[in-house]
């Protein structure tokens, strides 16, 4: 019971791993098992043991159901992240539509990198080592969510070739610079056809 108050006392805002707190669980009910008796005339002392023990217990009961709370809670605040990912990566997306659209994708391509490398593996390593309640499976599967929309908005993105170089078959003036000389491949192929 101590080993269990001790581990769940440990669980804090920044607890990444419940494992130690389930396993002192499983020890305190495999232990506790083979020791519950039916006292049913008890001798003042053996009473006040088991006034004692039940106190402890439901302290140790307390503390555990408060680390329980924590790791969940821990677990939504992992998942918000993905959320503010998706709002900057929306946020990529407008300026790459109104602002600049190389500065624009940078970002999106930046977002998305930082959450398959990063963000993704850290998530699936703290869920292995939680609980599978309803709170934490509703965290999880938000931020899926999240991740299939940032996935799908930079597949949203064109892909842009680099045009030709200025010929009779595809006229153009050079001017700018050269890393705003792209467009689809569809246009590209219609300007050649119309020019």
């Amino acid at each position: 019971m101590n080993t269990l108050n001790r581990e769940s006392s440990r669980i804090s805002p920044s607890s990444r791993d419940y494992t130690p707190v389930l396993l002192a669980l499983s020890q305190y009910n495999s232990f506790a098992s083979g020791y519950s008796l039916e006292i049913w005339n008890l001798s003042q002392q053996i009473e006040n043991l088991s006034l004692t023990l039940s106190s402890a217990l439901n302290s140790a009961n307390n503390v555990f159901r408060r680390s329980f709370e924590q790791i969940e809670a821990n677990v939504e605040s992992e998942s918000r992240k993905f959320i503010s990912e998706n709002t900057a990566a929306e946020n990529a997306f407008r300026e790459w539509e109104n602002i600049n659209g190389k500065t624009g994708y940078e970002k999106f391509r930046d977002i998305v990198v930082h959450v398959s490398r990063v963000m993704i593996p850290s998530f699936n390593s703290f869920l292995q080592k939680v609980p599978r309640t309803q709170r934490i499976q509703e965290a999880a599967g938000r931020a899926q969510e999240v991740v299939t929309h940032i996935e799908s908005g930079y597949q949203a993105f064109p892909t842009f070739n680099k045009l030709p170089s200025p010929s009779t078959s595809f006229p153009y003036e050079k001017y700018g610079k050269d890393e705003r000389k792209y467009g689809e491949q569809r246009l590209i192929d219609f300007l050649k056809v119309f020019l």
